[in-house]
């Protein structure tokens, strides 16, 4: 059982690590997370579109750089509109 735990914590260190490198990549121009509903998400800061999502963090990055590839996110979001 104590393997079980162990993996089960490495995993979710390795979860809050990709969340962590995500946000820091994309946080000011999309909101970025990970949830048993959606799984990984991501939603633009500027409210144009809606949520997407990804199985794993790797996808999610690329689907996010081809959004922003498509229509820049600006990224002067007052941080009253980062919530």
């Amino acid at each position: 059982m104590e393997h079980a735990a162990g993996r089960s914590a490495a995993s979710g260190r390795a979860e809050k690590e990709a969340l962590d490198a995500l946000e820091f990549d994309w946080g000011d121009a999309y909101m970025i997370g990970r949830d048993d509903e959606r799984g990984w998400w991501a939603a633009r800061r500027d409210r144009i579109g809606g949520y997407f999502t990804a199985p794993g963090p790797d996808e999610l990055r690329e689907a996010i750089r081809a959004d922003y590839a498509l229509e820049p996110v600006p990224r002067s979001v007052s941080p009253a509109d980062r919530s």
